[in-house]
């Protein structure tokens, strides 16, 4: 009988340790779960045009922001260009404001280059403008008209597609141009307007600096989409160290792109993004 009360005293005994190593593991978990819970800043939105104060201040970005379509329509060129930061202007060939626009840009200080009217898959060609380069045409007639466009847009560093979704996939046609930025010692700069781009290995077989395009910013949206794409581009330029964002003047974004690029401009300040030349994003 004795024997009998000592192992039912002996299991009560075990039993409370499992349960009390149990209690203390709990507890600890508890503890630790509660450690991370209190570290982890909670989740709060990003409001619009705003970036993210969560991001480190340690990290810095180079965003090069690009206004497309300069050479024709005057909405938003003046704003564009009391704007006091380094920006890079792609002034369209053989309009009626195209030379005295890249002149003005030159002379106050901002980056010019070509927006060269090239093919695309679907539209109208007259939305191209005079000499467009075509996928049919053959070498030679693409690098005539890349020579006079460079020549038309004078202090051109580089140059980008205007529209030319179907063009820029055609190995011949980036092929002809790519020489004669070579022959120029001009960049490309890719806007990215097809699923099927070619540029970027053919300008690395060339040996040609070579850029693309890491965000749309406008296209006949409101200011508060506009501040938004800008803030993108800006938590872009964070996380790679740099990126390009392209905008336009006229119909496509003019005044109001201008108003979200200065309202912005404090913020990528704040958080360490600084406005760059394209030219400037390598170095």
């Amino acid at each position: 009988m004795k024997s009998i009360c000592f192992i039912t005293l002996q299991k009560k005994h075990i039993v409370r340790s499992i349960i009390i190593i149990s209690l203390i593991i709990l507890t600890i978990l508890a503890i630790s779960i509660f450690a991370l819970v209190k570290k982890s800043p909670p989740f709060s939105p990003v409001l619009d045009g705003e970036i993210s104060e969560q991001n480190d201040t340690t990290r810095t970005g180079k965003l090069a922001i690009v206004i497309d379509d300069f050479g024709s329509s005057r909405d938003g060129v003046e704003e564009m260009m009391s704007i006091e930061k380094p920006l890079t202007f792609a002034v369209m060939p053989f309009l009626p404001h195209s030379e005295i626009d890249a002149k003005n840009a030159h002379d106050k200080g901002y980056e010019v280059i070509v927006h060269l009217p090239m093919e695309p898959y679907h539209g109208k060609k007259s939305w191209l403008g005079p000499k467009p380069v075509m996928s049919d045409m053959d070498t030679l007639d693409v690098m005539e008209i890349v020579r006079d466009s460079i020549e038309n847009i004078p202090y051109a560093k580089g140059l980008n597609n205007h529209m030319g979704s179907k063009a820029t996939s055609n190995e011949k046609i980036v092929s002809g141009i790519m020489d004669v930025l070579k022959e120029k010692e001009l960049y490309f700069l890719d806007s990215l307007t097809t699923d099927s781009p070619v540029g970027e290995k053919i300008a690395e077989e060339k040996s040609i600096t070579y850029y693309q395009r890491d965000i749309f910013l406008d296209g006949q949206k409101p200011k508060n989409h506009i501040k938004n794409q800008l803030k993108k581009a800006g938590e872009i330029a964070l996380e790679k160290e740099y990126a390009v964002a392209i905008g336009h003047v006229g119909m496509e974004g003019g005044k109001v792109t201008a108003e979200a690029i200065s309202d912005m401009i404090p913020e990528f300040d704040k958080n360490n993004i600084q406005l760059v030349f394209v030219s400037d994003l390598h170095n």
